[in-house]
């Protein structure tokens, strides 16, 4: 209880310090039982963080998991049956989270064929009584409309590259693929409302072609098709590879799914959608352009609400380490996205890099968001992968959700209407105000009551956004009314749950 006091009370004793020149505020965090980097995470139904694998010191693929509780960060060890480094992490039907492969140790292929599950009702990992086709790492599944999972992938090994397999978690039984038309590693997969399965990015077998064509999986068929010879005809040359989270943790509010990519041609690199009824890739037009010129990208996330992405970048510069959080707010109801774009990096202390780190959404409070990093390593060179470390930061978001579109100044005062809508539990509301005021934004129920106040202060000129947080409130329709000088406006906002 002491440390989780810690966390809550040590942001407001340095707000006026740390508040915004990072993105966030960050804390030192309980260490993690075991050196780890690497790993595939993924955030549990009851909101704990599940950390999975990866390897440890040496370079030594772990056969242990951490269970990071969500309020008190403490983390319990968990033993798994198999090493998992470099897995494919995939929730199917029946609830269990299935782990697929995964590399020997310093990251040799072709890597293990070897499959278990973890059951959250006592976490808990069991083996199954099979294993893949194909020795696998740097791989990655997706579960199917008919309740199967799809893996496609493999490094440094034709086979598994070149043909994926699909499993059924009511009978534990793998079956062979046809071959892709591009044999891939660490590719892309989305099922598509129609049954299929859209598969893109990866690399070849050994990292040196990034790939850009996009094929189709039908399970009636057992085939690939190509559909696409680009994602983006304008941008030949991407880099979009599968991150180590968990199948379909990046599905928005909206129902689609959010991807970040490099373009190699231009250093720039920027977050698109995919659509799985539509099957079309949009670019996310943002006000602010992510290059690799002066960040290390390490890794996104969503929000538990899913309406929003916080991105951790990283700036390495000899032995030091800075980090930087990135507050993007796609609002996919209006022309413009914002960014939250923090001037300064975190100074990360004892030669702490952030290489092999993960990101995930820790827990939520009234109006507050708090991240987990854990994991990375000591070394920024051939030794990076010998050298995890055990530290966990947690990043406290808190009064950041008000937030000032920099780019943009508005002629007229407009309050926009929340998104999404209905919502649950979180939605954002936008406003723009085009001069210098006092400005209000408060919600009420029907009946006229007071709920709580979102803003309540001066404001420079600008486009401006804020989340609402509903979990605390009965399912109905509630008002929101902005007052900025002489404007007033108000309007209707439903909580569905």
């Amino acid at each position: 209880m002491k440390k989780l006091l810690l966390l809550i009370l040590f942001p407001f004793v340095i707000y006026a310090q740390a508040m915004s020149d990072y993105g966030g505020v960050f804390v030192e965090g309980i260490p993690m039982q075991v050196n780890r980097m690497s790993h595939i995470h993924t955030v549990l139904p009851d909101s704990n963080v599940l950390l999975i694998g990866g390897h440890g010191t040496g370079f030594v693929s772990l056969a242990n998991a951490e269970v990071i509780d969500c309020l008190t960060n403490e983390s319990t060890l968990l033993n798994m049956n198999f090493p998992h480094d470099g897995a494919a992490l995939v929730r199917a039907n029946n609830g269990y989270y299935y782990i697929f492969g995964g590399a020997a140790n310093l990251g040799v292929a072709p890597g293990y064929n070897t499959v278990e599950y973890f059951d959250p009702s006592d976490y808990t990992f069991k083996p199954i009584n099979a294993t893949m086709q194909y020795g696998r790492m740097f791989h990655n599944g997706t579960l199917m409309d008919n309740g199967s999972i799809l893996i496609v992938g493999g490094w440094y090994d034709q086979n598994s590259a070149t043909y994926g397999e699909v499993f059924n978690p009511r009978n534990n039984i793998f079956t062979t693929t046809q071959a892709l038309n591009t044999p891939r590693s660490s590719p892309i997969l989305v099922p598509t409302t129609d049954g299929k399965v859209t598969v893109f990015g990866g690399t070849d077998i050994y990292g040196t072609i990034n790939y850009q064509k996009v094929e189709e999986f039908d399970p009636e068929t057992n085939a690939f098709t190509v559909v696409s010879e680009t994602l983006f005809p304008d941008k030949p040359n991407l880099t979009i590879m599968h991150n180590n989270k968990e199948a379909g943790s990046n599905i928005f509010c909206n129902g689609k799914y959010i991807y970040f990519a490099t373009d190699n041609s231009t250093s720039e690199s920027f977050f698109f959608t995919f659509d799985p009824i539509s099957k079309v890739f949009e670019k996310l037009n943002l006000d602010y352009t992510f290059t690799t010129n002066e960040r290390t990208y390490i890794d996104w996330t969503l929000n538990l609400s899913r309406t929003k992405i916080y991105l951790l970048a990283a700036k390495y510069e000899g032995n030091s380490c800075g980090a930087q959080l990135f507050h993007i707010y796609p609002y996919l109801s209006h022309p413009w996205v914002q960014v939250y774009n923090p001037p300064d990096f975190y100074p990360m202390e004892n030669s702490y890099f952030l290489t092999g780190a993960s990101l995930d959404p820790l827990f939520y409070t009234w109006n507050e968001n708090w991240l987990l990093v854990s994991g990375g390593t000591t070394s920024n060179d051939y030794n990076t992968n010998f050298t995890p470390v055990n530290s966990c930061i947690v990043i406290a978001t808190i009064f950041i959700d008000d937030v000032k579109d920099e780019n943009v100044t508005p002629d007229k005062f407009e309050l926009n209407q929340n998104y999404p809508n209905p919502f649950n539990p979180n939605t954002t509301i936008s406003y723009q105000i085009p001069n210098n005021c006092m400005v209000t934004l408060k919600i009420y129920d029907v009946l006229g009551k007071e709920i709580t106040t979102l803003v309540d202060g001066y404001k420079t000129a600008g486009k401006y956004s804020v989340t609402f947080d509903g979990s605390k409130l009965a399912s109905g329709m509630y008002i929101y009314q902005m007052n900025a000088g002489n404007f007033t406006n108000t309007k209707k906002l439903v909580l569905m749950k």
